[in-house]
């Protein structure tokens, strides 16, 4: 099953890491190091972010990754923000999967300017 472009399955793998990052933003000590590794990623080139205006999938993900990131700092309950994470994934794993895919888009988007 297709939605819009990506599997099922990777769709509910990006809902995971969103909400992932959401606790992560909510309490960094639980989840520490991993927690300062995706919020060293996430804000390193906060000052020359803007809000998305191309349809590029990077970019986006990247603004949802972020979005994720206030939610969990603003005290959201993240499994409601994110109910299409179904928790069969072990959180090492996507944790680090979490901080490839970041770390991917922040070097991308470095070769592009």
């Amino acid at each position: 099953m297709q939605i819009g472009g990506q599997s099922l399955s990777d769709v509910k793998l990006e809902a995971c890491r969103e909400q992932l990052i959401c606790f992560m933003y909510a309490s960094p000590a639980k989840y520490a190091p991993y927690s300062n590794l995706v919020s060293a990623q996430l804000s390193r080139e906060l000052n020359e972010l803007r809000r998305p205006v191309s349809d590029n999938p990077e970019i986006l993900r990247f603004f949802r990754y972020m979005r994720a990131a206030r939610r969990g700092q603003e005290g959201s309950d993240c499994m409601r923000a994110f109910p299409a994470c179904v928790a069969n994934a072990a959180p090492a794993h996507t944790m680090i999967a979490a901080y490839h895919d970041i770390n991917k888009l922040v070097t991308a988007r470095k070769l592009h300017n």
